[in-house]
C-alpha cells in the first residue's frame, strides 16, 4: 500500500519533486526507497506507471509543438517534417553504396574498351568497396608500359 501511494504521488503528471522528497513527505526512509527500487515487482510497476504518464503528455506535447509551428519556429517545423517523413535533411546521407558501385561498373564497362584498363579500374573499385584507398590497388601493367620496358638500347658505346 505504501509503495502504491509513493507511485501515485511520484508519477502524478503535476509532480515536479524528486523521489527522495516525496518519500520523505510520505515518511519513507531513503534506505526503504532504495530497497523498493531494487525489487523487480516495484521497478516494473514504476516503469508501467511512467509509461502510462508519458502517454498522457503526448497531447500536451502535440499542442505545444503546434503552438511553436504557428509562431514560425523553424526547429519545430523541421522536427514535424522529419517526424512525418515529409522532409529529412539527412536523407542524402543514406546512400546505397553497393548500388552506386554497380552503376559505376556499368558505366566503365560501356565506355572503356581496353581490358587491362577495365581490370585496373575493377581493382581500384574493389579496394574502395573494402574500405581501402583505391591507390592501394596494384595496377596491372598496361601494354604501353610493357612495350617501353622491352625496348633495349643497342647503341654502340665507345670504349
Amino acid at each position: 500500500m505504501r509503495q502504491e501511494t509513493f507511485l501515485q504521488a511520484y508519477l502524478n503528471p503535476l509532480n515536479l519533486k524528486p523521489p527522495q522528497v516525496i518519500a520523505k513527505q510520505l515518511k519513507i526512509s531513503t534506505t526503504e526507497l532504495d530497497g523498493w527500487m531494487r525489487e523487480k515487482h516495484f521497478a516494473n510497476a514504476l516503469s508501467a506507471k511512467s509509461e502510462e504518464n508519458l502517454k498522457k503528455y503526448i497531447p500536451l506535447a502535440d499542442q505545444a509543438l503546434g503552438q511553436f509551428i504557428q509562431q514560425g519556429d523553424m526547429k519545430a517545423i523541421t522536427f514535424v517534417n522529419q517526424l512525418t517523413g515529409r522532409f529529412d535533411p539527412n536523407a542524402r546521407q543514406n546512400l546505397d553504396v553497393p548500388a552506386l558501385m554497380m552503376q559505376i561498373q556499368d558505366i566503365v564497362l560501356r565506355n572503356v574498351s581496353d581490358p587491362a584498363i577495365k581490370r585496373n579500374i575493377a581493382r581500384e573499385l574493389i579496394a574502395l568497396a573494402q574500405g581501402h584507398s583505391p591507390l592501394t590497388a596494384i595496377p596491372e601493367p598496361s601494354s604501353d608500359i610493357m612495350e617501353a620496358e622491352t625496348i633495349i638500347d643497342v647503341t654502340p658505346t665507345e670504349g
